[in-house]
């Protein structure tokens, strides 16, 4: 049986599965590490992929001790008090790295993202055309679909990035803000 290893960590870390997919991620895998216990020897400089590969196999082994899923929890508290003590929350993480690549792009007048976005977009109403109206032999169909997933999650990402979540989400975010400060 196959388990998503970010999923398990997230339901008992959630800080940390969210800060592996940032800037934060080696304070993440560093924190999970030493909860499992697959710290990196003395003195070896493994990569981040070699080692998220460990925690991987801690995580999906599904036989995790309750000592792990203890330390876990206190790590995920410790990151928490690590971001509240350096006033860095979640959600503006996400909405810097957006606004940071957003700056860029305009102070080095760079086209590739807007270029990227076309064929975004071209390639995702395409595909999704082709899969209503072509015939697509079966062998071919679960590609597309995979296809189709893959080019959606990026199109999604490329509106957000462009204009925006969306204003319940906004609403929600100033409902959070406004409630823990």
């Amino acid at each position: 049986m196959s388990f998503d290893w970010k999923s398990v960590l997230g339901q008992i870390a959630p800080t940390a599965a969210t800060l592996l997919g940032g800037p934060f991620a080696g304070l993440a895998v560093k924190a999970v590490e030493t909860a499992l216990g697959t710290t990196p020897p003395d003195g070896t400089t493994p990569t981040l992929s070699s080692r998220l590969t460990k925690i991987q196999q801690v995580l999906t082994q599904g036989q995790m001790t309750g000592d792990q899923i203890l330390a876990l929890k206190q790590a995920e508290l410790q990151l928490q008090t690590h971001l509240a003590d350096n006033n860095i929350q979640l959600s503006q993480l996400e909405v810097s790295d957006v606004e940071s690549a957003r700056a860029r792009e305009i102070a080095i007048k760079d086209s590739t993202p807007r270029n990227l976005a076309y064929l975004l977009t071209i390639g995702f109403f395409g595909v999704l055309t082709f899969l209503l109206v072509g015939n697509i032999p079966a062998s071919g169909h679960d590609v597309l679909l995979i296809l189709v997933g893959s080019l959606g999650t990026a199109w999604a990402g490329m509106v957000h990035y462009y204009y925006g979540s969306s204003p319940g989400s906004k609403l929600k975010d100033v409902t959070i803000h406004s409630l823990s400060s």
